[in-house]
């Protein structure tokens, strides 16, 4: 899986994607993964409400009182999630989010590993690195060259 996802990274346009589809992959087969279609405290389907990390995925409105620092979570940031778990590694490139849902996005993978592995990815800090210097990188070209030109 992870030689896959891998592969994958090295001619795909958004890594960072690629790196969550992976993060999530990974975690439902460790039988970690966030539990993002019910609330895990009633048995409620969700289609969004607060992430808790302690308690492992979506809390409803009720179950959800009194909980401090959890995520909201967007019905558009769940259906992305779900949509990263059931795209092909190929096709996963197709996928366009907004920005606030990438950021919630990240920020929910953050927490859940953080809390249930005890873990810091530093291959979020790399991704985000590589796509500001792809980003850079087509801007120069776009502008007509490199410093090189002047």
């Amino acid at each position: 899986m992870l030689v896959t996802y891998l592969r994958e990274m090295t001619v795909s346009a958004s890594p960072q994607l690629l790196s969550w589809a992976f993060q999530l992959a990974y975690l439902r087969v460790s039988g970690l993964g966030p539990v993002l279609e019910r609330c895990v405290e009633c048995g409620r389907e969700l289609s969004g409400g607060l992430y808790s990390a302690a308690q492992g995925g979506l809390l409803c409105g009720d179950c959800a009182r009194g909980i401090e620092g959890g995520l909201e979570l967007s019905p558009g940031a769940v259906r992305s999630l779900e949509a990263i778990g059931r795209f092909e590694v190929q096709h996963l490139g197709r996928l366009r989010l907004s920005e606030q849902i990438r950021g919630q996005i990240e920020a929910l993978l953050r927490s859940h590993i953080r809390y249930h592995l005890d873990l810091s990815l530093k291959s979020e800090s790399f991704l985000r690195k590589l796509q500001g210097e792809r980003t850079s990188s087509a801007r120069t070209e776009a502008d007509g060259g490199g410093p090189d030109d002047q």
